[in-house]
This record gives structure tokens, sequence and C-alpha cells, in this order.
């Protein structure tokens, strides 16, 4: 609806407390480094001297590269160590399970996803919401095929099981986010969208895992088979125009 107030970004995506599993009795939070749950605690420290900040980082930047050259399954805590020429010990210091390591990470690039995504729609007028749905598309294209980082941490075959489950958190915050940005272009109750717009992005992880199984590479064409399911699929929750604010 017209003079929807729009919560500042920082405050709704990357502070809404972490990540939060629906799974049956396990509610798990992921903020600041630490996951809480009715199962056993698992804590990722991170160091607040500058040398052991130097080493936390250092972990995720090894793991980070040896996750696009090999793999998830390959990318052990020892490899890990070894590359990063860290003792093993220093791996389960901060991180106690490998887990942590790639949950890490998954969490650090959606904000490189969401800080990409923010700097498109920055002082950017749509006239059409098949536009914002446009600009969705080619972002996760481009998120996926420049980086293969990305690639191997949501969409591979090897995925872990933790950076699964906590896709599902990161779908939910975004939508929000995006279903407030279509509030302030246009005249429009966007929330009965979120989760439309969530199963949208499964749409195109579909088309992009459909390319990675058959040419182990996220071809162009891909992106357009992409656009068309979105576009097709929010057709039918949305009006072919919307007024303009």
């Amino acid at each position: 609806m017209c003079g929807f107030n729009i919560i500042p970004i920082t405050k709704m995506v990357f502070n809404l407390g972490g990540m939060f599993y629906n799974l049956p009795y396990i509610r798990s939070q992921f903020s600041n480094g630490v996951v809480l749950s009715k199962t056993k605690v698992k804590v990722v420290r991170k160091p607040v001297q500058s040398r052991g900040i130097a080493r936390f980082e250092k972990i995720l930047s090894v793991a980070k590269s040896l996750i696009a050259e090999q793999g998830m399954q390959e990318t052990t805590a020892y490899k890990i160590a070894e590359y990063a020429e860290l003792p093993a010990a220093s791996i389960y210091q901060y991180f106690p399970t490998r887990e942590l390591i790639f949950e890490t990470l998954a969490e650090r690039q959606f904000e490189v996803f969401m800080d990409d995504f923010q700097a498109r729609f920055k002082n950017k007028k749509f006239t059409a919401w098949q536009q914002m749905a446009e600009t969705l598309v080619l972002a996760s294209y481009e998120f996926y095929s420049l980086d293969k980082t990305n690639a191997r941490l949501f969409l591979g075959v090897d995925a872990i099981m933790v950076v699964r489950k906590g896709a599902a958190s990161r779908l939910s915050r975004f939508a929000i986010w995006f279903c407030a940005q279509m509030e302030e272009q246009f005249c429009v109750d966007a929330t009965p969208l979120r989760e439309p717009i969530a199963i949208s992005i499964n749409l195109i992880d579909g088309a992009f895992i459909r390319s990675l199984s058959l040419h182990e590479e996220i071809q162009a064409q891909y992106h357009d088979e992409a656009l068309k399911a979105v576009l097709g699929y929010l057709s039918s929750h949305l009006p072919p125009s919307l007024s303009v604010k």
C-alpha cells in the first residue's frame, strides 16, 4: 500500500538474529558466531586479538578457495589446515565442526549477494514489477557464474546439509527485503508475495542446477529459462501492471 515505511536493510536482513531451522525439537540460532540449540551447543569462537582474527580470516579464505577448486566433500578441516599452514588444532579452536565453517561462509556469501543486490536497486526507479524480477534473475546468474564457490556452496550436489537447512532462512530474509522494495516502488501490499518470491529463487536455482548437471557450468540459455519460469510463476500472483508511486 502507498505510504509503506521501509525498514532499513541493515536492520532487517542482517540483524534478524540469525538462522532458525524449522526442524522438530530444534530451534537453532546463528548470530555473531554462536549457535544455540536444544541439542548440543556448538560455538564459533570468534577471536578478538589481531593474531587470532588473522588466523580466523585465513581459515575462511582457504576454505572458500578449496570449495571452489575441489568441492565441499574434499574440503576437510585437515586440508584447510594444510593449505593455511596452520596446525589442525587451530581450525577446531575457532570452528568445532567443519559444518560451522561452511555455514559461516554461506552467511558471508549471502551478504555479498545482498550488497550487490542493494547496489543494483540504489536510486533505481522501476516502471514494472517484471523489471525487478529480471534484476533478480540476472543478479543470481552472475552471483553463481562469477564465483565458483557460490555455485558449489549453494547449488552443488555435495552441498553440506547445514547449508541447505540455512537456505530457508536466507530465502525468507531476502523475500522480506524484496517485497519491501516492491512496496517502495509500487502501490501494492506485497506481504502475500513473500513466499512466492522465495519460491521464485528456488525456480532460479533449479534451472541453474540443471545446467550444472548437464554442462558443468551455468550457460546463458539457462538464465533465459530461469527468467521465463519466474515471470510465468509471478504472473499468477501479480497483475500485468502495477501503479507506480
